[in-house]
């Protein structure tokens, strides 16, 4: 929770918050180190990872996350599509609107190519 848009983002992802994130975040790492790789994938090894698509919503608390994953991702030489999807939320693909429809068949494209 160190990037950018876990302030930028605060206001305007409707669906998680830092209260939210802070809680979670000690039940699951019981004051484990939380860059240790069995925490977080951010500081993991990607050799051998397949291809990846990482989709992301604009307004997106996590957002910083995802960058920083796909960027990790490239270094490792994974072949990684970003797509960041203007105006949309933490896990937008859920609700049901235009733009979850298209995610949900783009990502159907990803897999089949």
């Amino acid at each position: 929770a160190s990037g950018r848009s876990y302030t930028q983002r605060a206001e305007i992802d409707p669906t998680i918050t830092m209260d939210y994130i802070r809680a979670v975040r000690e039940v699951y790492a019981d004051g484990k180190d939380l860059t240790s790789p069995f925490l977080s994938p951010l500081f993991g090894d990607f050799t051998g990872f397949p291809p990846t698509l990482i989709q992301a919503g604009t307004n997106e608390l996590l957002l910083s996350d995802s960058i920083r994953l796909r960027d990790r991702l490239v270094q490792s030489g994974v072949p990684c599509r970003m797509e960041l999807w203007p105006d949309m939320w933490h896990v937008f693909q859920m609700f049901p609107t235009r733009k979850s429809a298209l995610a949900m068949e783009s990502i159907g494209k990803f897999l089949l190519d």
